[in-house]
């Protein structure tokens, strides 16, 4: 299944044919799966252990839920996607049971998963309540700059406003997984949409600094902006 919000549900259903293919039985549940549509498949169908796939990096914090959810039911949690480095940094602090680089490595970590889990424990640093702060705030926060920017104008404006809640997304994902890189990468993808789209400077320095201003209630998150400038 993909986590709420993520509707990059190819490389999910692949897998699960990939899955099925090899024998096993998968209950696919698809895109944008919400905790209330997960814990419900949970105590229908019984699952070993819950795949959760995402390519963005600002559907963490959802994933983060997912595992939450599992875990609560004893149910291992592998992760997977895009979202993911390679070296599992941000799978170890959403608290997933493990990784899955590619379908053989699934195969693998399938064999070798714990029957049960302990339930994850809660996240209580000052940079997961910030996360959890700005996740809850990114419609707010997104139109404030949308109409701060829009004021500007300027070719490819439309394409730079659409992504603002993504880039907030990632940047609660970076506090949550207490990884900036995920901010570097989130902003060198958004000045790559601007060239793309023959986005003036001019704009695409406005869309960064009303992103920086309206964080400024989130030290830690404004930081990690500094750091990636």
């Amino acid at each position: 299944m993909c986590a709420e919000r993520e509707w990059h549900a190819l490389p999910a259903l692949m897998l699960t044919a990939h899955l099925e293919n090899g024998g096993h039985t998968v209950a696919y549940l698809g895109a944008d799966v919400s905790t209330l549509a997960l814990q419900r498949a949970i105590a229908d169908h019984e699952p070993r252990v819950v795949l959760v796939s995402a390519s963005l990096s600002s559907s963490l914090v959802f994933v983060r839920r997912h595992v939450e959810a599992a875990t609560a039911s004893g149910v291992p949690v592998v992760v997977g996607g895009a979202a993911f480095d390679a070296a599992g940094l941000r799978a170890r602090r959403i608290g997933a049971t493990a990784q899955a680089l590619d379908p053989t490595d699934l195969h693998t970590l399938l064999a070798a998963l714990p029957r049960r889990v302990p339930a994850v424990a809660p996240l209580r640093t000052e940079a997961a309540r910030e996360a959890f702060a700005l996740q809850a705030a990114i419609g707010p926060h997104s139109d404030v700059v949308t109409q701060r920017v829009a004021r500007q104008g300027g070719a490819g404006t439309t394409a730079l406003l659409d992504q603002v809640p993504h880039v907030l997304g990632s940047l609660a994902a970076a506090l949550l997984t207490d990884d900036p890189d995920i901010v570097v990468e989130t902003r060198a993808w958004l000045d790559a949409v601007g060239v793309a789209r023959h986005c003036e400077s001019a704009t695409l320095a406005e869309v960064w600094s009303a992103i920086t201003t309206q964080v400024a209630d989130y030290p830690r998150a404004r930081h990690m902006l500094d750091g990636a400038a």
